[in-house]
């Protein structure tokens, strides 16, 4: 990598942006949650791949939330275990939902277009602890109608990162995001064992300035949505 490579490793991560976390969200239900007084917990107890019991399919709703929905979450791993984050899902008046994250470094942002067919494209993603926009020319793709096992998606985009202090041009290159299902877990999510699908996640930026790769797990229990995310970069 390029001596810039560390600060700008993660200009386009995607929702949400620690590396070798579990970002954890205590909830029984999708609406107002509040995470619990004692410290949040996770484990993986036991993996399924599909041949051996086939894991739920997963929907857009359950991956990208509903308008007004609120989550506290935890990192329970990482260089920042403990903090807490409250997630927004928000309807901008231009029609486009907004994924919000207050983080320590301030708000991360997340912005989707709605498809006719139910998914969701991903525009552009704002990270203010690298004072970052990354924006999508044509979009990547965020979530399926509906994502089954044994199905993938992947999408490229052009891809153009911009100053959020002063929108001038940082760097400038390509981007790829896919995601498949690996099977089905096992899992104790603060105390609690739940049946969560397992979504894995890709994307990668070819840029001038660096190149990174962000691969993420996502725990997803049906009608519940994510309930944990492991990511590394």
């Amino acid at each position: 990598m390029m001596p810039r490579a560390r600060s700008m490793r993660r200009l386009a991560t995607l929702a949400m942006s620690l590396a070798a976390v579990s970002l954890v969200g205590c909830a029984s239900t999708p609406a107002v949650v509040e995470a619990p007084r004692r410290p949040a917990s996770f484990a993986v107890l036991e993996r399924h791949a599909p041949e051996t019991r086939t894991p739920a399919a997963v929907s857009a709703v359950e991956l990208v939330g509903r308008v007004g929905e609120e989550r506290t979450l935890e990192v329970v791993a990482g260089r920042e275990p403990h903090e807490r984050r409250t997630q927004r899902v928000v309807e901008e008046p231009d029609g486009t939902i907004a994924i919000e994250e207050s983080t320590r470094a301030g708000l991360e942002r997340s912005v989707l277009r709605r498809r006719d067919d139910g998914g969701y494209t991903l525009l552009s993603v704002d990270t203010p602890g690298e004072d970052s926009r990354s924006a999508f020319a044509q979009g990547l793709e965020f979530a399926r109608p509906s994502l089954a096992a044994g199905e993938s998606s992947e999408r490229a985009s052009p891809m153009r990162v911009t100053l959020l202090s002063n929108g001038k041009a940082r760097a400038r290159g390509s981007s790829t995001r896919a995601q498949r299902i690996t099977g089905s877990a096992d899992i104790d999510l603060c105390g609690e064992r739940l049946v969560a699908t397992v979504v894995e996640t890709v994307f990668v930026a070819n840029l001038d300035a660096a190149k990174a790769r962000r691969e993420a797990e996502l725990f997803v229990v049906p009608g519940r949505g994510i309930v944990a995310e492991r990511g590394r970069e």
